[in-house]
């Protein structure tokens, strides 16, 4: 792609995505992006994967605007120069979108945006639909079939986290991203991080090595629900988790699971219910 769009009566759609080490899922999500036709270009940044993400990007060349590989360490101020590297290509009014390798939208984002310039928002927030590799995908995981898509293979989730993805640009000296006045709705996404004990294993391995590499540097990740080395000290019990059954996502917890069998010995599966409870109440208050 060596032109971009020119800009007709709606809001163009630029989205950044910066991956490393996600070879598993990238086809499977750039087929998505591909299919849904919302974005009017998408700069793509691979740091230094060690396994074969960048080759099989490069089919989606009609998708991807001149993807690259960067010799850089992930940190937030570094995905917000990437998004900004590429201002030249931006007009005011124009939507900046970032993209995750192992989420996908589970609605169109378009409708929100449109939703967003009737408010004169500056942004749109997301629900992240976190699906867990869980005891039972453990046990069934000997049978599995790895070439269907990651949502007919992973059905564990808790709605646990909200963010925003979506920015309008206002300006050619704007410098990052604002979510001072974001749109009354929010769209929801499928999050998936925790796919498979090799891919876990790869992604631990991956965030220690980033989070050693960057210390010292402005703008650090933390990632601070990376506490072990162990895949297996990931695994969350499937009874604790919505299932997901092809119908609507369901906010707020399991029916009849309380909030302190979450407890356990892991503190990040209390954190991850109680975050789940209480965006289910602020959806409920939340306008229409």
């Amino acid at each position: 792609m060596s032109n971009l769009p020119e800009r007709g009566t709606r809001p163009r759609l630029f989205g950044t995505l910066v991956v490393q080490d996600e070879g598993d899922i990238i086809e499977e999500l750039l087929g998505s992006l591909a299919e849904l036709d919302a974005f009017d270009a998408i700069f793509f940044f691979d740091l230094g994967s060690e396994d074969d993400t960048f080759e099989r990007a490069m089919p989606f060349d009609g998708l991807l605007h001149a993807p690259q590989r960067i010799d850089a360490i992930y940190t937030n101020r570094l995905r917000s120069e990437l998004i900004f590297r590429n201002r030249r290509h931006y007009r005011v009014g124009d939507w900046l979108a970032l993209i995750d390798a192992d989420e996908f939208y589970e609605n169109d984002p378009r409708d929100l945006i449109r939703l967003a310039v009737d408010e004169d928002a500056d942004s749109v927030l997301t629900y992240q639909a976190e699906f867990w590799f869980t005891d039972s995908d453990l046990q069934n995981l000997p049978n599995e079939d790895v070439t269907r898509p990651i949502r007919e293979r992973r059905h564990h989730y808790l709605i646990d986290w909200s963010e925003a993805r979506f920015f309008r640009y206002g300006s050619e000296s704007q410098s990052g991203l604002s979510a001072v006045s974001p749109c009354s709705q929010r769209l929801l996404n499928r999050h998936y991080q925790y796919r498979t004990p090799s891919q876990i294993e790869r992604r631990i391995r991956t965030r220690r090595k980033n989070q050693q590499r960057s210390i010292g540097m402005e703008g650090r990740s933390e990632w601070l629900h990376v506490q072990s080395d162990d895949w297996r000290d990931y695994l969350v019990p499937h009874r604790l988790c919505q299932y997901d059954d092809g119908g609507e996502l369901r906010f707020g917890l399991p029916d009849g699971v309380l909030l302190g069998e979450y407890m356990a010995d892991d503190p990040e599966i209390h954190r991850m219910a109680q975050l789940a409870l209480e965006i289910a109440a602020h959806r409920e208050g939340a306008p229409r």
